[in-house]
């Protein structure tokens, strides 16, 4: 909302449908924006069946997604699926949880800036940024709460 009230033109999706549902009447609510915010129920592994599936983005933000998918293969597809979707010179912004929080550990899969890089990397074409940061959160009362912020620049179409 933010965004779009900032004049953005915003793509929004999640998996759930009570998001989708909380998020629309946020918009609602929200009133008069210079932007657009247009919120869809979607899975990321199908955005081939999603309204904005023939677009390229300026900027896509992963908002507790790779940290939560399964295994290796699973982010792997997901980073497939994402690049399709960022335009040459967009940027793809993840914010994880990273593999440097303590033992023991109940939150998502904790990630390591080489398992990054790994999806990540000029031969996938991506120019990356990367940066220890911190989830402001009940985890980190914990002891937890380190993450990883990335920002990626796409350099291929």
């Amino acid at each position: 909302i933010l965004l779009a009230r900032s004049g953005f033109r915003v793509t929004a999706f999640d998996l759930v449908e009570k998001a989708v549902s909380i998020a629309k009447q946020r918009v609602a609510d929200a009133g008069e924006m210079s932007g657009t915010l247009d919120v869809y129920q979607a899975n990321v592994f199908e955005l081939d069946k999603t309204p904005f599936h023939n677009m390229k983005f300026d900027t896509v933000l992963d908002s507790a997604i790779f940290h939560c998918i399964g295994d290796d293969d699973a982010q792997r597809r997901y980073v497939e699926t994402i690049s399709k979707y960022v335009r040459k010179g967009g940027r793809f912004v993840m914010h994880v949880f990273s593999d440097q929080n303590p033992d023991p550990w109940v939150g998502p899969r904790r990630i390591s800036e080489a398992h990054v890089r790994t999806f990540f990397n000029e031969t996938t074409g991506w120019k990356v940024d990367i940066r220890p940061a911190f989830y402001q959160d009940t985890i980190q009362a914990a002891g937890g709460g380190k993450a990883i912020f990335m920002v990626a620049e796409r350099t291929v179409d």
